[in-house]
């Protein structure tokens, strides 16, 4: 039994929530042939965080530069420097001098043997501090430096460059299955293009550090122990193209998978995709609960993408799927996977954008303001589980609010889900319960009201 219960004493709220998930078995015998199975799970989301992680940090070199310029320009009579070289000592490492996203231009630790003709960044000489003038720009990024210390931000990369928008799915497929990863370029990428696909075997470093708890007193602290993760990465052999298949998959397959592009402008590199080669995934796909954590999944990415499109977007949420567009006006979402649910027998996810109709996916938008965090932004159309504003999968019928209004009026505010009934309760005690009214197959937001005069009344909303 599932229900959330709700105490009018002073508006305070109690939730209590269980869940009982059925789960599915499929014994294979000895000899029985069992059908390859593939279970994709996208993560865009998180992709192109990544990828607006390494342009903030881009913007952080070009405000660093300006500070080393300028701290330059104050020991050198307001001079304007005409290139790097005259404020290298102003800058607290070479790493400043390049970008994050081109990962063919490694950054050095230290200034020995330094190539300047590997650096991120483009210094353009003024004649003066004219405030208007650009004078650094990134190679890669859309990020330009003014020479007040101001960074125009225009989003995205600049042409040419070859920007991963659709990167390898992480897969769990049974042993003996085909597996294939595949890479999508932004169109406008300067040719030709390579491709290079690579294997990631992931170790962890531990190291131990003492933790000063004290400012004043450096002796008092704790220890902690600190475990990073890292990868030792192989080239595979002749795996040169925008896809990469492995036949016959087997257990000694398990890993995570990255592939690079390059062309003349630079490289850049895909997240880690893992492979698990598991012959229980055979039951993982046809089972329920497995279907609901993928939908979960897809939901926390559609509502990640979105807090990236607002943020480029005057802070306003996106009103549907279909104008969650990046820099290049396509989708956002990798590949049209991550908007179909697997439980979802009305609808197949095509391999292609094209010709998609996003009003008839799994999943629908409901625009919001994104300064209420509890607030509904994309909901299931099968299990009917929500993602907030904030990124939190809700996965029962709740309470968004409650009110005391006048003449002994009560107001419950419940968010609902579909292809669910759902009973709203009152109980006075905690022990007798009855029910105030039924919701079958309900989606959304209801407001339901009650008159009493009792000094204080329980109310819950739960699925039978």
């Amino acid at each position: 039994m599932v229900f959330s219960c709700i105490q009018m004493e002073k508006l305070q709220i109690l939730i209590t929530r269980s869940m009982r998930w059925g789960l599915a078995l499929i014994i294979v015998g000895a000899g029985l042939r069992v059908e390859a199975t593939v279970i994709y799970w996208p993560f865009p989301g998180l992709d192109l965080a990544r990828q607006k992680s390494s342009s903030i940090q881009c913007v952080n070199n070009l405000k660093q530069i300006s500070f080393g310029a300028q701290i330059w320009s104050d020991n050198n009579g307001y001079q304007f420097p005409q290139g790097f070289t005259d404020f290298t000592n102003e800058l607290n490492s070479p790493a400043v001098l390049f970008c994050p996203a081109d990962i063919s231009r490694p950054a050095p630790t230290n200034w020995n043997n330094f190539d300047w003709g590997q650096i991120g960044y483009q210094w353009v000489p003024q004649a003066d501090w004219y405030p208007a003038a650009v004078d650094c720009q990134c190679r890669i990024h859309n990020n330009d430096l003014f020479t007040d210390g101001y960074v125009r931000t225009a989003g995205g990369y600049r042409s040419g460059w070859p920007a991963i928008i659709a990167g390898p799915l992480e897969q769990e497929v049974t042993p003996g299955s085909d597996v294939q990863f595949g890479v999508r370029i932004a169109p406008g990428a300067s040719l030709p293009v390579a491709y290079q696909w690579r294997r990631d075997q992931l170790y962890y470093v531990t190291n131990i550090v003492f933790q000063v708890d004290d400012a004043d007193d450096p002796t008092i602290g704790h220890w902690v122990t600190n475990r990073v993760g890292k990868f030792t990465i192989t080239n595979l052999n002749g795996a040169t193209n925008s896809s990469y298949v492995i036949h016959g998959a087997q257990i000694a397959d398990n890993d995570y998978y990255s592939v690079t592009v390059s062309n003349l402008m630079g490289m850049t590199a895909s997240s880690e995709a893992s492979l698990t080669v598991d012959p229980a995934v055979s039951s993982k796909a046809t089972n329920e609960y497995w279907s609901a954590v993928n939908c979960i999944n897809n939901l926390k990415q559609i509502v990640t993408l979105g807090r990236i499109w607002s943020a480029d977007h005057k802070d306003l949420m996106p009103s549907s799927l279909s104008v969650m567009t990046n820099g290049y006006g396509l989708p956002m979402f990798g590949w049209p996977l991550a908007l179909f649910c697997r439980s979802d027998k009305a609808r197949t996810a095509p391999s292609d954008w094209t010709g998609l109709n996003f009003t008839n996916t799994s999943y629908e938008i409901f625009p919001g303001d994104i300064q209420d965090d509890t607030a509904v932004f994309c909901r299931c159309k099968v299990h009917g589980y929500y993602a907030q504003m904030n990124g939190a999968a809700i996965l029962l019928p709740r309470f968004a609010s409650v009110r005391r209004l006048a003449n002994n009026r009560t107001e419950l505010n419940l968010i609902l889900l579909s292809t669910q009934t759902q009973v709203l309760e009152v109980s006075t005690n905690l022990v007798n319960w009855t029910t105030l009214t039924n919701y079958t197959a309900t989606n959304g937001s209801f407001l339901f009201y009650e008159t009493n005069s009792l000094p204080r009344r329980f109310y819950r909303v739960r699925v039978p």
